[in-house]
């Protein structure tokens, strides 16, 4: 549901989760505990969940739980109430998972580093903040659900055992009086440049034993025809740690790092690139120089035929067994819609990235790699930046 954490306004960052949170909290004929007991007594759950591009509702059940599960979803989305007293508690629930979240270096660095590559009004930029969550207040919540909560913004993906005519009856007998007033609210992202040159920022967490160091910089959407070649890419480059050319240099090698990962996340109007990885204090500098070394290299020389080709073997098989697992076969259709991709794209992701070349790899690397114009976030102990490693 398009409802999610870009429509927050900076004073009020956490609205879109607070409500989201909120949502099983009261209808106007139920209250929370007959709303959680229907689902618990059959062993099924539903849950919301804020992200950037949207509200994520997940369910799960039997089949034949299903009229349970639709009837239970749409009474919350048309009517929920949140009522005064769970409101209270889950927005100090709120307030408490902030704090942890500021006391955990790998959440410092990431939204710090997400905030050094987005500008203020961009709509990645905004994170929750102790006087943002305070100034939020019941009928906040009650507005941008009105606003934001709507059947022409909501995708719906059922995956089971059952007969579709019936699921679909089902679905308009529940959701089919479902109404909303004017026209879907829209956001603008506004294009963001690559960083001019190299940023850091290192967040200083006393009595933290590990640093953790978050690089990185903008990258592609989902819908850009690179997203393939550079799907590979991110594979060879740090898919994951034990086959990857950062695990085998800075790890492995190295023995710079506890693990390093390298992340492609193209979503539907903006795309980031990062690497995160562990280190210890002192070896966060050596770290970090000897990734940079090696985007250089990989930049300017590319991978090889055989990197290409076991990256590309990898991708296609786990693609396939996550196929079938209906969570995940239910996620990767949703999101394909959500993304705006075509109907096909289930069944041609396999073959789209059985095509991508060398070649296509290899521009992709001088395209998206710049170990100079990224930003590096270090959270964790009093880290010196030291010029001798850069």
């Amino acid at each position: 549901m398009k409802a999610g954490k870009e429509f927050d306004v900076e004073h009020q960052a956490g609205l879109a989760s607070l409500v989201a949170d909120n949502l099983m909290s009261g209808t106007k004929s139920k209250n929370a505990l007959t709303l959680a007991k229907a689902l618990e007594d059959r062993g099924a759950s539903l849950d919301f969940t804020a992200y950037r591009e949207g509200v994520r509702i997940e369910s799960d059940g039997l089949a034949v739980d299903l009229p349970i599960l639709i009837q239970t979803l749409a009474d919350v989305v048309k009517n929920s109430t949140f009522p005064k007293k769970e409101w209270e508690l889950n927005r100090q629930q709120a307030l408490t998972d902030l704090k942890q979240e500021l006391d955990d270096p790998a959440e410092v660095a990431k939204r710090i580093f997400v905030q050094s590559l987005y500008p203020k009004q961009h709509p990645l930029h905004s994170f929750p903040t102790e006087k943002s969550l305070k100034q939020i207040k019941r009928e906040d919540l009650i507005a941008f659900k009105a606003k934001y909560y709507r059947p022409d913004t909501t995708v719906l993906v059922i995956v089971g055992d059952f007969e579709p005519t019936q699921v679909r009856s089902l679905i308009e007998k529940e959701l089919g009086d479902w109404q909303v007033n004017g026209q879907p609210p829209t956001i603008q992202y506004p294009n963001v440049k690559l960083p001019d040159n190299l940023l850091r920022v290192n967040p200083v967490m006393a009595g933290k034993a590990q640093a953790i160091t978050f690089m990185g910089n903008t990258g592609i959407a989902r819908q850009d025809p690179r997203y393939y070649p550079a799907l590979v890419l991110n594979q060879i480059l740090g898919g994951d740690t034990l086959s990857s050319y950062l695990g085998a240099e800075v790890r492995d090698r190295q023995g710079l790092t506890y693990g390093i990962y390298s992340y492609l996340q193209a979503q539907k109007n903006a795309g980031t690139f990062w690497i995160e990885m562990q280190t210890s204090p002192e070896d966060s500098n050596k770290a970090i120089a000897s990734t940079r070394k090696l985007i250089q290299e990989i930049h300017q020389q590319g991978v090889t035929a055989n990197d290409v080709a076991t990256a590309k073997n990898t991708l296609i098989s786990n693609y396939k067994i996550s196929l079938a697992d209906p969570e995940e076969l239910a996620h990767t259709m949703l999101m394909n819609q959500v993304y705006g991709m075509d109907i096909t794209e289930l069944n041609s992701f396999a073959d789209k990235i059985k095509q991508v070349s060398l070649t296509q790899v290899n521009q992709a690397a001088r395209e998206l790699l710049h170990p100079d114009k990224i930003v590096v976030v270090t959270a964790g102990p009093a880290v010196i930046a030291d010029k001798n490693h850069e």
